[in-house]
């Protein structure tokens, strides 16, 4: 759609119809404005080219109409019902194509992060947005290109378990239901409460950690035996797989425990985290 733009609003017509073919097939792409992109093939002769390209210059020169119906495409799209690989794959071509085409208009898209961001929240279901929320260990904003790439990855998951074979689902189904016990006890683990409060939300979330001073949530974590990256019980600072770091140093550790130039870090010799199936090892520091 972008190329059709440029090339209307600034193409030579002599070189559109100038051309040694009995018929053109001309390929535009409209943005419909209910979340989906439509493919609309023109076959024109020859001797109606220069009417086919008035038209069309005339209808996609018009941009503030045209930028209106790239934005409201996405902002307007369809939330999600099912989490399918076919319908999430969609949702994020809806964002990710109007998108480009307003940047190529020249609008600032990139400075639109967070309103992206929130938009397309709101299109996934509840549980999505729970597991991408389980992978943002911050109290800061994430980025939307962070959104989209989890999605896009989510999207490969949903595909190779949708092509999965009868008798591997068969089993699958056989295999849960024997490990229905344990599945439970991971969820709950996965939503154990606050060491903080008792609430049932993320400690880097907990409104009365915030409110601790860097020096006191850092020893909270030390004392609940909580990884100093993720914030999360279960393991120590050398075993965590979370790929975030410190916002502040890029160091690994949890950004809500980082110390300032001005403040008094740990002593460097401490150790990495304490493990926490040994509540009784030496303290630790988490932080560089």
């Amino acid at each position: 759609m972008a190329v059709l733009h440029r090339f209307i609003r600034h193409g030579n017509p002599r070189e559109f119809w100038g051309r040694r073919y009995t018929k053109v097939s001309i390929f535009v792409s409209l943005a419909i404005g209910r979340g989906f992109w439509r493919r609309k093939e023109l076959a024109v002769d020859r001797g109606e080219l220069r009417d086919a390209y008035d038209a069309l210059r005339g209808r996609y020169q018009n941009e503030r109409n045209l930028a209106t119906q790239y934005w409201r495409s996405f902002v307007h799209a369809k939330p999600l019902v099912a989490d399918t690989a076919e319908s999430l794959h969609a949702l994020l071509d809806v964002f990710t194509e109007n998108t480009r085409a307003l940047q190529t208009m020249g609008y600032p898209v990139e400075a639109w992060d967070f309103v992206l961001l929130n938009h397309l929240l709101e299109k996934l279901t509840p549980t999505l947005r729970e597991k991408f929320e389980a992978t943002h260990m911050s109290a800061e904003p994430p980025r939307y290109e962070q959104l989209t790439t989890f999605l896009a990855g989510y999207c490969t998951v949903l595909a190779a378990v949708s092509n999965a074979s009868p008798q591997s689902n068969k089993s699958k189904a056989q295999n849960q239901s024997s490990r229905r016990p344990a599945s439970t006890t991971s969820l709950v683990a996965q939503n154990a409460a606050c060491p903080k409060c008792g609430k049932q939300h993320l400690l880097a979330r907990c409104p009365d950690f915030l409110k601790l001073s860097t020096k006191d949530r850092h020893n909270f974590a030390r004392e609940k035996g909580l990884c100093l990256n993720c914030l999360r019980a279960g393991h120590n600072l050398t075993n965590c797989t979370s790929s975030w770091t410190c916002r502040s140093c890029q160091a690994k550790h949890h950004t809500l425990l980082h110390f300032e130039q001005a403040s008094v870090p740990p002593p460097a010799n401490a150790p990495a985290a304490t493990p926490v199936d040994d509540p009784a090892a030496p303290g630790d520091t988490g932080g560089n």
